[in-house]
């Protein structure tokens, strides 16, 4: 019991050696130390959460510029289908001419100084034809 009230003693001088010195502005090694060591880590935790952060910035850039990696190929189809749809377009407006080219023709024919025809078949048909023709 005695040697436990001995360590007990030590500790406590310990402690207030260590009290006295710090109040006549003596700091021990080792606290100034954890001091510097402290300010180091909360530096370095500064430092990788910007870092992390900077790479959290860096990923989403790169999926963006990911997504732009298609579009070359993209452009390339939707020309091919522009053109496509350019010469059917031009088939379809030649078809159309075509088609209303004899229909203008019947009616310049129609609306033309030409004697109206006196058999009434015939006006019958002509009238079909120029409603034929109004419905184009």
């Amino acid at each position: 019991m005695q040697s436990d009230l001995q360590k007990e003693l030590n500790v406590v001088f310990d402690e207030n050696t260590k009290l006295t010195t710090l109040l006549h502005g003596k700091v021990p090694k080792n606290l100034v130390d954890n001091v510097e060591l402290e300010r180091k880590v909360a530096n370095l935790n500064k430092e990788l959460s910007a870092s992390r952060e900077a790479e959290e910035a860096l990923r989403n850039q790169l999926e963006e510029l990911a997504s732009f990696q298609n579009l070359p190929e993209k452009v390339d189809n939707l020309i091919k289908q522009v053109c496509e749809l350019k010469q059917e377009l031009g088939a379809v407006q030649t078809q159309r001419d075509n088609l209303v080219t004899p229909t203008l023709n019947v009616r310049r024919r129609l609306s033309s100084s030409e004697p109206p025809c006196r058999c009434p078949r015939m006006r019958l048909w002509q009238s079909k034809q120029t409603s034929a023709l109004v419905l184009l």
